[in-house]
Order: C-alpha cells, then structure tokens, then sequence
C-alpha cells in the first residue's frame, strides 16, 4: 500500500504547479541541446575539403557538373546541405566517388608506402547555376 500512496502523492505536487511553472519547464526541455553535441552548420563547412580542378573537371564545369574532394565520412546529403549552406545553390544530384589507397615506391630508398586515398564528390546543378570556384 505505501507504494500506491507514494504515486498519488507524486501526481497531487506536479497538479500543484501553476501554469506558469509548467510552461517554464516545458520551454527547458524544448530548448536543450542535441544529444550529441555536434553542430551541424559547423560539421558541414568541414564536409567539402577542396574544389577539384582537373582538365576533365573543368570540362564539366560548363555543363554544370562541380568536382569537390570532400572528407571520407561523408555522404550525398550532407554534401548536399554543405553546398547549399556555403554556395546557395541547391544541387539536383550529387554523385560521390571512393577512390582507395595505392601503393607506390619511393624512388630514393626503394621503400614502398603508400599514396593516401579519399572521397570526391561531384555536384550537378540547374541549367544557369553556377559556382564561384576560380
């Protein structure tokens, strides 16, 4: 029975509050932070590392198609979003591209090491957007 009891007192002191008191906890438990910590604009001015200008990108570049290396934990939407927050320019697709690690043999020592891979990222946008890059 004590344990009954312990309820009913419970719910008798959060009736007690007035409205005023549960609108203020109701805003702090809206207005707290993600769980996570990460902010999210700040993650996606990391997500594009740099512009990638190659022949071949540069080709593309007038059709509309933008080259980027971008970090290897990223993926479509977030490169999207990042293009979006830092170009304002909403991209129709975005295509990414793992390129991996290769081995290569130092000329000097004959070591082998190795040449580090990535990620890249290609961005294609409307007829008439364009990206300032040069």
């Amino acid at each position: 029975m004590a344990i009954f009891n312990k309820k009913e007192e419970n719910t008798k002191k959060e009736s007690a509050k007035t409205p005023a008191e549960k609108k203020a906890d109701k805003n702090t438990a809206e207005n707290k932070p993600a769980q996570s910590g990460v902010n999210i604009s700040g993650r996606l001015n990391d997500i594009l590392v740099a512009p990638r200008i190659t022949e071949k990108t540069v080709r593309l570049m007038d059709k509309g198609v933008y080259a980027f290396d971008v970090r290897k934990d990223a993926n479509k939407t977030e490169v999207a979003k990042a293009i979006k927050l830092i170009f304002k320019v909403t991209p129709v697709k975005v295509s990414i591209i793992n390129y991996p690690n290769k081995p290569k043999r130092n000329a000097k020592t004959g070591k082998m090491g190795s040449k580090s891979g990535g990620k890249k990222a290609l961005v294609y946008l409307k007829k008439g957007d364009k990206i300032s890059i040069i």
